[in-house]
């Protein structure tokens, strides 16, 4: 696998959390460069209306439903490495401006960029001493918010998008090719492991982990700031149009960090993708002939088991779905198990699939039946 590079970048600003390599297997009518894939997405709260098919179907190129402008963006307002400030800075620095505000300099990058969020009350000086006029202070705003760094989505697709057609057809092919037994070496069991984790935490909805944790400090954290954390706020102080809020550009702002430290093999979501590795069992399920997996647009579903211990669904195509469990005996590491499950258990999965979704679930066909049986 390639390495990091901060100075990757991407020109789109149309970001997929959830992207077109994996709903590909759910698609119809793919354009031969691959690049529009269109899918049947339905209401969470609805059934299958096959007559309805021309409000189910979705080009996953262009569709909001699984795009969020700029989603893995970072500007001035969601700043998170020193290695950001310069380039982020860069409007105020370059013209050796000094910023005041209460009349207090502003010394550090990390005054300028925390307290942006007061850019109305600053006073700045050029270096001549000379307060610039009401004109140069809006263009400044607007060059600094100009300002992005994209290597996240970047990394993203060179680290684990560009690779998963191989990665999942390889593994497709090793369970259907291993029908039969009950254990057999594994394949690509790392990067599945990684894929699913990025998935988990990648999706507006998010890692349900980190939402309970975020959510539980929030008190905390909201002592933090002299104003109300959670109000909503006005479209010209986001950070993007869909953080409404600054708990909001907060919790985004911290998961898109750690997601700078997973492709540095670092941090919560590394170790979270280690801990996997180490102590869990991936077991593969083979749907019965006939049956097909759904997927939704939060696709990692997971559940206390009979034993109150956490299950996690993860369906690779609409022939194949992993599930992940507790390793108890921990022999596991090397190795995929592999059971082919009944329709019966296939309607299950997928019902749990479909209640986990944030908004909708993701059929190949518009056939109520095949994936929830007979009602």
């Amino acid at each position: 696998m390639v390495n990091f590079d901060r100075n990757w970048g991407t020109q789109s600003q149309r970001q997929h959390f959830l992207p077109k390599t994996y709903l590909k297997p759910w698609g119809r009518n793919i354009s031969s460069d691959g690049r529009h894939i269109r899918v049947y997405f339905i209401d969470k709260e609805e059934s299958i209306q096959p007559e309805k098919e021309s409000r189910y179907v979705r080009n996953t190129a262009t569709a909001n439903e699984f795009i969020v402008p700029n989603f893995y963006s970072r500007n001035i307002r969601i700043p998170f490495q020193e290695a950001d400030l310069d380039f982020l800075l860069e409007p105020i620095l370059k013209k050796n401006y000094s910023v005041f505000l209460d009349e207090k300099k502003l010394e550090s990058k990390r005054d300028l960029t925390g307290l942006f969020h007061y850019y109305n009350e600053w006073e700045i000086y050029n270096p001549a001493g000379i307060l610039i006029s009401s004109e140069e202070k809006n263009s400044l705003e607007e060059e600094i918010l100009s300002k992005e760094i994209r290597n996240l989505e970047a990394a993203w697709d060179r680290m684990y998008e560009n690779s998963w057609n191989r990665i999942r057809d390889e593994i497709i092919d090793l369970a259907y090719a291993s029908k039969g037994q009950d254990i057999i070496q594994d394949k690509n069991r790392l990067e599945l492991i990684e894929f699913m984790v990025s998935i988990d935490w990648r999706t507006v909805k998010g890692n349900e982990m980190f939402n309970n944790v975020f959510n539980g400090l929030f008190p905390k954290i909201e002592k933090c700031f002299d104003f109300e954390i959670d109000n909503d706020l006005p479209l010209e102080k986001r950070a993007y149009p869909f953080l409404d809020t600054e708990k909001e550009n907060y919790r985004h702002s911290v998961r898109l960090s750690l997601f700078h430290k997973f492709f540095n093999k670092t941090g919560a979501m590394y170790q979270y993708a280690q801990e996997i590795k180490d102590t869990m069992v991936i077991e593969l399920l083979i749907p019965e002939d006939g049956a097909e997996f759904i997927t939704s647009d939060n696709p990692i579903e997971f559940h206390k088991n009979i034993h109150e211990k956490i299950d996690y669904i993860f369906p690779i195509s609409p022939k194949l779905a992993c599930a992940v469990r507790k390793n108890t005996k921990m022999e596991y590491n090397n190795f995929y198990i592999l059971t082919e499950i009944t329709k019966e258990e296939v309607y299950a999965y997928n019902k749990q699939i479909k209640e986990s979704a944030s908004k909708g679930y993701i059929v190949q066909e518009l056939d109520q039946e095949k994936y929830f049986g007979a009602e």
